[in-house]
C-alpha cells in the first residue's frame, strides 16, 4: 500500500493577452510546464506519458487561440546538451502545440479535446534528463551540462472527449528518433550492453460516473524501450467518492508488467494506492 504525497514545485508565469484588443494572441513566460501532450488522466496515478515526458523550464511562448482552436509556439534553455554546441547560456529547446476544443453546447453536447503536440529535445524532460549520461566523461557531477551527440525530438498525439456520464481519453508519446548506445543510463540489456532506445509511451482510460458523487475509471497503458525503468504494460482501475464538497476519497489498484529488462527475468508489480484528496 502507498500513498500519492504531494510535492513543492516553484512555478510563476507572466501572461499577456487573453483580451479582445489581442484578437486572440497571447504571451507566455516564466518557469511553467510547456504544453507537450495533453497528460491527462482519470485515476489518482500518474499515468506513463507524464511520468516519461512532462517537462519544467524556464520559457517563453507566443500563440493564439478561439472558442475552437489554440495554437502555441515557444523555446527554453534545457539542460541538455548537444556534443558540439555545449554552452549552457543559448537556446535549445523549441515546443509547439496545435489543438481543437469545441465550446459548451454544440457537438450534440459532446466535449472534444484533440491536438498534436512537438518538442525538439525529449532528453530535457523531468524524467529522461536524469537519465542522460556525460558521453564524454568530463562533467561535474550537478555541472547541468551532459551531454548527447544529437537532440532528439519528439511527438505527442492525444484525445480526450466527454459526453454525459461517460468520459474517454488516449495519447501517444514518442521520440522521433534514437538515443545512441550509452547516452541513457537506463538502456542496458540483460548482458550489460548499452543500446540504442526511442522511448515512447501510451495511454488509454475511460471512466464512468454512475451518480455525481462517485467515478469509476479504467486504464490501459505502456512504454516502448525503458527496459527496467518502467513496465512495458501495465492496467488496473480507480473508484473515487465525493465524501463531501471539495473532499473526496480514492482507492487504486495498477498491475505492470516489465519484459526485456535490464534484469535477468522478467518480473510484475502490483501498486495498491488510496488517497484523500481536499481542495481549497
Amino acid at each position: 500500500m502507498c500513498m500519492k504525497t504531494s510535492r513543492t514545485i516553484r512555478l510563476g508565469t507572466i501572461f499577456l493577452g487573453g483580451i479582445e484588443e489581442t484578437y486572440g494572441f497571447y504571451l507566455l513566460a516564466g518557469k511553467y510546464y510547456p504544453h507537450f501532450g495533453e497528460l491527462n488522466t482519470f485515476l489518482v496515478s500518474d499515468p506513463l506519458t507524464l511520468e516519461m515526458f512532462e517537462i519544467r523550464e524556464s520559457a517563453a511562448q507566443v500563440g493564439w487561440e478561439n472558442d475552437w482552436f489554440s495554437i502555441g509556439a515557444g523555446a527554453f534553455n534545457g539542460d541538455v546538451q548537444e556534443d558540439f554546441h555545449r554552452e549552457n547560456n543559448r537556446i535549445n529547446g523549441f515546443f509547439a502545440d496545435v489543438n481543437m476544443h469545441n465550446p459548451e453546447g454544440t457537438l450534440g453536447g459532446v466535449s472534444l479535446l484533440m491536438g498534436l503536440s512537438y518538442l525538439s529535445s525529449v532528453a530535457d524532460s523531468d524524467t529522461l534528463e536524469g537519465q542522460v549520461n556525460d558521453i564524454n566523461g568530463d562533467d561535474l557531477p550537478g555541472s547541468g551540462t551532459n551531454d548527447i551527440s544529437d537532440y532528439v525530438d519528439g511527438v505527442a498525439a492525444y484525445l480526450v472527449a466527454e459526453y454525459g456520464q461517460f468520459s474517454f481519453g488516449a495519447e501517444y508519446i514518442t521520440a522521433l528518433d534514437d538515443f545512441r548506445a550509452g547516452e541513457m543510463a537506463y538502456s542496458v540489456d540483460r548482458l550489460g550492453v548499452a543500446r540504442d532506445t526511442r522511448p515512447a509511451a501510451w495511454n488509454f482510460e475511460f471512466a464512468y460516473r454512475p451518480i455525481d458523487s462517485v467515478q469509476l475509471a479504467i486504464r490501459y497503458e505502456g512504454s516502448d524501450e525503458m527496459y527496467d525503468l518502467f513496465p512495458e504494460d501495465q492496467y488496473g482501475f480507480a473508484v473515487s467518492w465525493e465524501l463531501f464538497k471539495y473532499t473526496t476519497l480514492s482507492g487504486e489498484y495498477l498491475h505492470g508488467e516489465y519484459e526485456d529488462n535490464a534484469t535477468t527475468v522478467d518480473r510484475d508489480q502490483d501498486i495498491f494506492t488510496m488517497q484523500l484528496a481536499i481542495e481549497f
